[in-house]
């Protein structure tokens, strides 16, 4: 009893073998992600945009240090790391991937440099490790 084998015929002319559910899965994931995928890519210029944008518009002293505008804006060359990992954690709706660390530091900045008063806004370096230990282990 022998058995029939069934011959494949393979196109060999072509260097490239495409798998119709591997290219249907690649184009579907990016177009999920087209958006995150972009800012990821951009978010350097649009941090050096908003930089520029700011500090030769807005003049005049800020805070108790009288900081001028190029003095001032530098933090939102923090934004190039936090932007895509935000988006992403919204796009995604998982709040453990939001960047809490970044935004606690970007936030503790701020309000140093506008207001002065570095003490009592310390506390907000803890939001990162409590929000990773207290809450994302619920989730």
């Amino acid at each position: 009893m022998e058995e029939e084998k069934e011959v494949i015929e393979v196109d060999t002319s072509s260097d490239v073998i495409d798998t119709p559910t591997f290219s249907q899965k690649v184009k579907k994931g990016a177009k999920k992600h087209r958006l995150i995928l972009f800012l990821s890519q951009f978010s350097f210029t649009l941090s050096l945009i908003l930089f520029i944008t700011l500090s030769c518009t807005v003049k005049g002293p800020f805070g108790p240090y009288n900081l001028n505008g190029w003095g001032l804006w530098w933090i939102f060359f923090l934004i190039m790391p936090v932007l895509p990992q935000l988006l992403l954690a919204i796009r995604l709706r998982k709040i453990q991937l939001i960047p809490v660390d970044w935004l606690s530091v970007i936030s503790f900045l701020l309000v140093g440099l506008l207001t002065g008063m570095w003490h009592p806004y310390w506390a907000l370096l803890f939001v990162g490790p409590i929000f990773h230990l207290v809450i994302v282990p619920f989730i």
